[in-house]
């Protein structure tokens, strides 16, 4: 999530300081941020479980349908 990680700590603090308006916008877009960490989290721990052989397919499953869907 290092794509994230700098646009939320660096270039969207400075973009907000020099387009004040631009503010919300990029608050939106770093909770979508955070939205979308949660669900690759998600995904990577289902195809952890099903490669360990500890978990069926459906939770894997059910993760990339939220990813798509978001």
């Amino acid at each position: 999530m290092a794509h994230h990680t700098i646009e939320d700590e660096y270039f969207f603090p400075a973009l907000a300081a020099q387009v004040p308006v631009a503010a919300e916008l990029i608050g939106r877009l770093d909770q979508e941020h955070h939205e979308l960490d949660a669900l690759m989290a998600a995904v990577t721990d289902a195809i952890d479980g099903v490669a360990s052989g500890t978990a069926t397919t459906q939770p894997l499953a059910d993760a990339l349908g939220a990813l798509a869907a978001h």
